[in-house]
Protein backbone atom coordinates (compact mmCIF):
# COMPACT_ATOMS: atom_id res chain seq x y z
CA UNK A 1 0.00 0.00 0.00
CA UNK A 2 1.05 3.62 -0.72
CA UNK A 3 -0.39 7.17 0.64
CA UNK A 4 0.54 10.49 0.10
CA UNK A 5 -0.90 12.94 2.96
CA UNK A 6 -0.60 16.19 3.41
CA UNK A 7 -0.55 17.75 6.50
CA UNK A 8 -1.70 21.43 7.01
CA UNK A 9 -1.31 23.84 10.63
CA UNK A 10 1.63 24.90 12.36
CA UNK A 11 3.50 21.65 10.77
CA UNK A 12 6.78 23.01 10.26
CA UNK A 13 9.58 23.59 12.70
CA UNK A 14 8.04 21.73 15.48
CA UNK A 15 10.33 18.27 14.78
CA UNK A 16 7.48 17.03 12.90
CA UNK A 17 10.19 15.26 9.67
CA UNK A 18 12.67 14.12 12.52
CA UNK A 19 9.15 11.61 14.35
CA UNK A 20 7.85 11.00 11.09
CA UNK A 21 11.62 9.36 10.22
CA UNK A 22 11.70 7.71 13.71
CA UNK A 23 8.31 6.13 12.96
CA UNK A 24 8.74 4.91 9.21
CA UNK A 25 12.10 3.15 10.45
CA UNK A 26 10.68 1.49 13.84
CA UNK A 27 7.84 -0.05 11.60
CA UNK A 28 9.81 -0.38 8.57
CA UNK A 29 8.23 1.90 5.96
CA UNK A 30 9.46 3.52 2.98
CA UNK A 31 9.04 6.38 1.41
CA UNK A 32 9.99 10.42 2.09
CA UNK A 33 8.40 13.27 4.11
CA UNK A 34 9.24 17.02 2.84
CA UNK A 35 8.03 20.60 4.44
CA UNK A 36 6.69 22.38 1.42
CA UNK A 37 6.71 26.15 0.72
CA UNK A 38 3.34 26.59 2.12
CA UNK A 39 3.73 25.50 5.21
CA UNK A 40 2.64 22.00 5.10
CA UNK A 41 4.44 18.92 4.98
CA UNK A 42 4.13 16.06 2.58
CA UNK A 43 4.29 12.73 3.58
CA UNK A 44 4.85 9.50 0.56
CA UNK A 45 4.82 6.47 2.57
CA UNK A 46 5.23 2.65 1.68
CA UNK A 47 3.93 -0.60 3.78
CA UNK A 48 1.54 -2.81 5.20
CA UNK A 49 -1.61 -1.20 5.54
CA UNK A 50 -1.89 -1.98 9.37
CA UNK A 51 1.55 0.32 9.88
CA UNK A 52 0.40 2.79 7.68
CA UNK A 53 -2.53 3.51 9.67
CA UNK A 54 -0.51 3.07 13.12
CA UNK A 55 1.85 5.77 11.29
CA UNK A 56 -0.72 8.45 10.45
CA UNK A 57 -3.19 8.16 13.38
CA UNK A 58 0.12 8.23 15.47
CA UNK A 59 1.02 11.24 13.79
CA UNK A 60 -2.44 13.07 14.07
CA UNK A 61 -2.35 12.32 17.92
CA UNK A 62 1.07 13.19 18.47
CA UNK A 63 0.65 16.57 16.72
CA UNK A 64 -2.57 17.15 17.15
CA UNK A 65 -2.03 20.75 18.49
CA UNK A 66 -0.39 21.58 15.35
CA UNK A 67 -2.50 19.98 12.35
CA UNK A 68 -5.90 21.91 11.26
CA UNK A 69 -6.25 19.31 8.08
CA UNK A 70 -4.51 15.85 6.17
CA UNK A 71 -5.24 15.12 2.79
CA UNK A 72 -4.88 11.59 2.51
CA UNK A 73 -4.63 9.90 -0.99
CA UNK A 74 -3.67 6.37 -2.18
CA UNK A 75 -1.41 6.12 -4.63
CA UNK A 76 0.11 3.43 -6.82
CA UNK A 77 2.81 1.90 -5.03
CA UNK A 78 6.42 2.08 -6.25
CA UNK A 79 8.22 -0.33 -3.72
CA UNK A 80 10.27 1.69 -2.23
CA UNK A 81 13.33 0.54 -0.16
CA UNK A 82 14.36 3.59 1.98
CA UNK A 83 12.82 6.48 4.39
CA UNK A 84 14.02 10.05 3.15
CA UNK A 85 13.90 13.59 4.65
CA UNK A 86 13.77 15.61 1.35
CA UNK A 87 14.31 19.44 1.22
CA UNK A 88 11.59 22.08 0.75
CA UNK A 89 9.76 22.42 -2.81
Amino acid sequence: MRKKCTFYGQVQGVGFRYVTNIVAEKYGLYGWVRNNKDGSVTLVIEGLDDSIKFMIDYLKNFFHENIDKVEELKEKEEKLTSFDIKHES
